[in-house]
């Protein structure tokens, strides 16, 4: 079983970050700092998407999706995915707070693509979790294009001086058309820093198709662009494309995984990254080494509350990819396993079916990875069992031992001697009997739950029995008996783990969160 560590992006950098060059001086688009100049907000066209980088936003298109594997395609900009790798993808009218945040799978610039080659740069992307609701815009290959026409740029970029998270679009009519490139005048306003990757839709209205991507201007400053516009022609690179549409995805793992934390399990990811003790976990496992299994235990004891939460991923990533991550899911078949190796044989000989059970009853588990077990653990039916089996098969493999015997009552008290007659009266009545208390229970053992026995009534009218001592107790060190050597290491085959005795095992290493609210 190895260990998961859920790997949060690191906070986007979303300040003015410099323009690149490009042929002919010109500047590409891709850096955030604002929206389109003089454009118009936008508030239906949802497949036009924010890219976001640890240093960069762009803007693109989602263009294709296969709803049965939950992976959608994004055509943006060559320089929107290099040298920046894109983490994720968000879907809104505003990316500050988006509708949908998708993970990146995978993404690929034009290969001919050198960092300053205007025509071929575009780029594709991968996103995971995508389903019956994400909005496409269809590519328009085979739509005409000539000088003169107009046509409708969209993007998250600079509108002006300060930061824009918002979606425009400007009508522009074109101005130069060759095989690769459009070109437009910035004049009035038009494409800026930011909207890079975005697309340019024709016809203005009705049923629009891409038609080029967004790459430069000829000049660029922090709050505006001038000269001409260019956007690369989608039919120039039809080919790069499709092909990268149509190549088939293994469906690993990894994959699963990243469509099932962007689309079936965002809700529970959402919860623990708004959960201040399940984030600072996150936070903790993402500055241990993938191999310190201590660095992993000190992140979860001092962040306990959150590992609940935390394991809830697990289990709707387990569940969801049962199938793709059957190697990575699975646990231990008897549900637990104790780090001592004597203990662990017993158990897994005597007591495998109870441990699994146990594994599989979320109460159960609950109670032997929590610090602070619920009181109704007392009545869990499966711990009952599995703690049963545990003491009567596996008292000294696991070092657990029984209760204690109930000490003897103490002796009644003597009546006391009847009082003496007086002068022609009669003689007093008998004192009555003296109250003793009984003698005091054994002292409990420290195994899995033995009752200690109650002290027998002393002998005598009124004397008083031996009050009954506790029970072993469950001792938050142990998954199990309170004076088991045998700490148990948690890891139930398809759910989360807990902190159990000093080690946690948490699920399978690789599982990356990829996604993170921006507040």
């Amino acid at each position: 079983m190895r260990l998961l560590a859920l790997s949060s992006c690191a906070l986007l950098l979303l300040g003015s970050v410099a323009c690149s060059s490009t042929d002919g001086g010109s500047s590409h688009t891709g850096t955030q700092d604002s929206e389109i100049i003089n454009g118009n907000l936008d508030t239906s066209r949802q497949a036009v998407v924010t890219i976001l980088s640890n240093q960069s936003a762009c803007t693109g298109t989602i263009v294709s999706k296969n709803v049965s594997t939950g992976i959608g395609y994004v055509l943006t900009a060559g320089h929107c995915v290099t040298p920046y790798a894109p983490v994720e993808v968000r879907q809104g009218n505003d990316y500050a707070n988006p509708d949908r945040v998708y993970g990146v799978i995978s993404y690929a610039p034009h290969p001919a693509y050198n960092g300053g080659s205007t025509q071929n740069d575009v780029g594709m992307i991968r996103i995971a979790g995508v389903d019956a609701s994400t909005p496409t815009l269809d590519i328009g290959f085979n739509t005409a294009v000539s000088n003169g026409m107009s046509v409708m740029s969209v993007g998250y970029g600079l509108t002006g001086p300060g930061n824009n998270t918002q979606r425009y679009n400007i009508v522009k009519n074109l101005n130069g058309v060759n095989s690769a490139i459009i070109q437009y005048s910035l004049n009035g306003g038009g494409i800026c820093s930011g909207d890079s990757g975005g697309p340019v839709l024709s016809p203005t209205t009705g049923t629009q198709q891409v038609i080029a991507v967004h790459s430069s201007v000829d000049n660029a400053t922090s709050s505006s662009c001038s000269g001409n516009g260019y956007s690369v022609r989608v039919s120039y690179h039809e080919s790069f494309i499709t092909s990268f549409i149509s190549e088939q995805v293994e469906q690993t793992c990894d994959v699963c995984q990243q469509v099932a934390q962007s689309g079936a399990c965002s809700g529970a990811i959402d919860t623990c990254i708004n959960d201040s003790d399940c984030y600072a976990l996150i936070q903790c496992f993402n500055g241990c080494n993938s191999s310190d299994s201590a660095c992993y235990q000190t992140c979860a004891n001092n962040n306990a509350a959150g590992v609940p939460l935390y394991n809830a991923i697990i289990d709707c990533t387990c569940n969801t990819c049962s199938t793709e991550c059957a190697q990575e899911c699975a646990g231990p078949a008897c549900g637990f396993q104790f780090q001592d190796d004597t203990c662990t044989a017993c158990h897994e000989a005597n007591c495998c079916q109870e441990g699994a059970d146990c594994a599989d009853d979320s109460e159960c588990t609950t109670c032997v990875t929590s610090s602070s077990p619920p009181a109704s653990c007392g009545s869990n039916a499966a711990l009952t069992a599995w703690d049963s089996c545990l003491a009567d098969n596996c008292a000294t493999e696991c070092n657990i031992s029984t209760g204690g015997t109930g000490g003897t009552g103490g002796s009644a008290g003597t009546g006391g001697s009847a009082g003496s007659s007086g002068n022609g009266g009669s003689a007093g009545d008998a004192g009555a009997g003296g109250t003793a208390p009984g003698g005091s229970g054994g002292t409990a053992g420290a195994g899995v739950g033995g009752n200690a026995g109650s002290g027998a009534a002393g002998s005598g009218a009124t004397s008083q029995g031996g009050s009954s001592a506790t029970g072993g107790s469950r001792s938050n060190d142990s998954g199990s008996s309170s004076s088991a050597t045998c700490t148990l290491s948690v890891a139930n085959s398809g759910h989360g783990s807990g902190a159990v005795g000093g080690l946690m095992l948490l699920g399978m290493l690789g599982f990356g969160l990829r996604r993170r609210r921006r507040h």
